[in-house]
């Protein structure tokens, strides 16, 4: 499974305040439209994103304002609502991720299109979506009721399935007028979507953003031609034809793919005795809700105990303590002795953080807007020593 965290992170993550970096943002609901762009009938109702009225003929599109990191991988949670159906209800939703020439206001056809595909001469080009589809087409459809993951590389989008790399029905009724949670994660080489059961994914299926993947035909598509550093325009889509229902968004929170995280100060430390500087390195997310951080303490003699500190203060102080190195953090100093760690024969150690309880007085926890200061104390030989510091602003 892509990442076995997806039912505890997935709700946590819906309270963060609506942000926009451009790899982490978050609206927790839609009475504030800030940094995002609609198109066709999609709009604001209220609290909520409605891609399309409860009307026939109808499709809408809404993308975030900057292009997201996308290749490295992303764990994208909605939740959703389907209601007032005419004419039985038609046709459904998607998420949406491309590069297309119109970008912001990319949209495809109404109807089948979903608001992505090519119905009559309208498509999302150089696109990959996932449907939560309401109606059956025909063309492959494994039914009125859902999920599928199309592309057709850069060309223009298509609805038919001969264009999917994985479907699956949906056990819950999508348009029964509940609030739906869905997950759509990407680890850099699987892509999994998950519909209320948020443990167990109804597709999971290899993709590659650069060289694609394989459509549930046996046949072989390209992948996307992405913005500079693998970003992309994300968002969703919807559509009604003959019959039609509401297609609404009620939050929308978006995480990327762990990667390095600080900045490096105090550096470089006081050479130990295998002769090198040790160093700190961290490695995770700095959105606090994601509670994903880990450090490394590195070039270290080697079979060495010792363990992290943190701190909200930077400072610095020669020999603290007798040792040979620099402690590089003040005021309230959390050790991390709990987790005390051997460097081993690779002279390194790392240690999983508990952004909820970090070890100064009471347990105390991150909150965004907060920086914090990490450093590694070891023991070496007759003595002892330090890593250089670390400096991590949470969101």
């Amino acid at each position: 499974m892509v990442f076995l965290r997806v039912a505890t992170v997935a709700h946590a993550l819906l309270l963060l305040a609506a942000t926009g970096s451009g790899q982490d943002f978050s609206y927790p609901d839609f009475s504030n439209m800030a940094g995002l762009t609609v198109n066709a009938n999609a709009g604001q109702a209220g609290p909520v994103l409605r891609l399309t009225p409860s009307a026939n003929n109808q499709k809408g599109s809404c993308f975030y304002d900057v292009p997201t990191q996308v290749s490295a991988g992303f764990t994208c949670t909605f939740t959703f609502q389907i209601d007032l159906p005419t004419g039985g209800g038609a046709d459904g939703m998607a998420f949406v991720i491309h590069n297309a020439a119109l970008g912001l206001n990319a949209i495809g056809d109404s109807g089948s299109g979903l608001g992505y595909a090519l119905n009559s001469n309208l498509a999302i080009e150089n696109s990959l979506v996932v449907e939560f589809d309401t109606w059956n087409s025909g063309l492959g459809d494994p039914g009125d009721n859902h999920v599928s993951i199309h592309t057709r590389g850069i060309s223009p989008n298509q609805y038919s399935e001969d264009f999917s790399i994985g479907n699956a029905p949906v056990a819950a009724t999508m348009s029964d007028g509940n609030v739906h949670t869905a997950i759509v994660a990407y680890d850099g080489f699987i892509i999994e979507v998950f519909v209320d059961n948020l443990v167990t994914p109804l597709i999971s299926v290899p993709w590659d953003f650069t060289t694609g993947g394989t459509y549930l035909t046996g046949k072989a598509v390209g992948g996307l031609q992405l913005m500079n550093g693998g970003t992309a325009y994300v968002g969703f889509s919807a559509a009604t034809g003959g019959a039609a229902e509401t297609h609404d968004v009620l939050s929308w929170d978006w995480s990327g793919g762990d990667g390095p995280v600080g900045t490096s100060y105090c550096s470089p430390a006081n050479l130990n005795s295998s002769g090198l500087s040790a160093m700190i390195s961290g490695w995770g997310r700095t959105v606090v809700v994601a509670n994903s951080l880990s450090l490394t303490a590195s070039a270290m003699p080697i079979n060495e105990f010792g363990y992290f500190l943190c701190s909200q203060t930077q400072w610095f102080k020669p020999g603290a303590g007798g040792s040979n190195g620099n402690l590089c953090l003040g005021g309230k100093i959390g050790r991390f002795s709990k987790q005390l760690q051997s460097s081993g024969s690779a002279g390194t150690f790392t240690i999983n953080v508990d952004l909820n309880a970090l070890p100064v007085w009471r347990n105390q926890s991150v909150l965004p807007g907060e920086t914090w200061y990490f450093q590694a104390w070891f023991a070496d030989g007759t003595s002892s020593n330090f890593t250089d510091g670390l400096s991590v602003l949470f969101q």
